[in-house]
C-alpha cells in the first residue's frame, strides 16, 4: 500500500492442485517445508509423469511417478518404469513456448494369456540363462528397465539356453512368446 504500492512487484509460483495439495499437508503436520523458486527463461516446458486410476481420472486422482528420471526439461529425456494396466497421465507444464512430445513406450503386457508352462532359472544369472516350455518358444525378448530391447531370439525349441554374458549388471524383463501366449519374467543379472 502507500504510494509506493503501484510499484511493488511480488514473485509468484502456480503449482498443480496435486503439488499444491502436498504442500498444504506438509504445513498442516508441522512438517519443515523448503522451497526454491527459480526464474526460467521464456519458452520454458517440463514433463511429469503421474499415475491414475483410470483413463477418465481427474487431477486430485493423480499420483506422482517416484522415480528418479520423471521430469525432463528441453532437450532430455524423461525415463519411468510401468506396469501394464496402470494408466498414466502426461503433465506438460509450458510457459510462452510449443513443447514436442514422443512418448517411445514398449509394450511388455499380455496379449494373449499368460502362459504358466514357462520356467527359467537361474535367477539371478550371471552367464547363461536357461527357459523350458511345454511347446515351443517362439520368441525372447529382453528389456532392461528403460524399456530397451537389449536380446531378441526366436529358439523355435521348446527349450533353450540363452548367452546373458554381454548384459551389464542390473534387473531386465524378458518376455517368452508361444503359439499359445506368453509370459514376462523379471531377471536379475550379477
Amino acid at each position: 500500500g502507500g504510494v509506493s504500492g503501484p510499484d511493488v512487484t511480488i514473485r509468484s509460483l502456480m503449482v498443480s492442485d496435486v503439488d499444491g495439495e502436498a504442500i498444504i499437508a506438509e504445513v498442516l503436520s508441522g512438517g519443515t517445508l523448503n522451497a526454491t523458486m527459480v526464474l526460467e527463461a521464456a519458452g520454458f516446458s517440463a514433463v511429469t509423469f503421474y499415475t491414475a486410476p483410470n483413463e477418465t481420472a481427474v487431477e486430485t486422482d493423480l499420483v506422482l511417478v517416484d522415480w528418479f528420471e520423471n521430469q525432463c526439461l528441453p532437450g532430455i529425456t524423461a525415463s519411468i518404469p510401468t506396469v501394464a494396466g496402470q494408466a498414466y497421465y502426461v503433465y506438460v507444464a509450458n510457459h510462452d513456448g510449443v513443447t514436442d512430445i514422443v512418448i517411445d513406450a514398449t509394450s511388455l503386457g499380455l496379449e494373449d494369456d499368460e502362459i504358466s508352462s514357462v520356467s527359467a532359472y537361474p535367477n539371478p544369472v550371471s552367464d547363461f540363462w536357461n527357459v523350458q516350455a511345454r511347446e515351443p518358444i517362439t520368441e525372447i525378448s529382453v528389456y532392461n528397465i528403460l524399456g530397451q530391447a537389449v536380446i531378441m531370439v526366436s529358439p523355435n525349441s521348446d527349450t533353450f539356453q540363452m548367452n546373458m554374458t554381454s548384459l551389464d549388471t542390473g534387473i531386465y524383463l524378458a518376455n517368452v512368446k508361444t503359439e499359445t501366449g506368453n509370459k514376462t519374467i523379471r531377471i536379475i543379472k550379477e
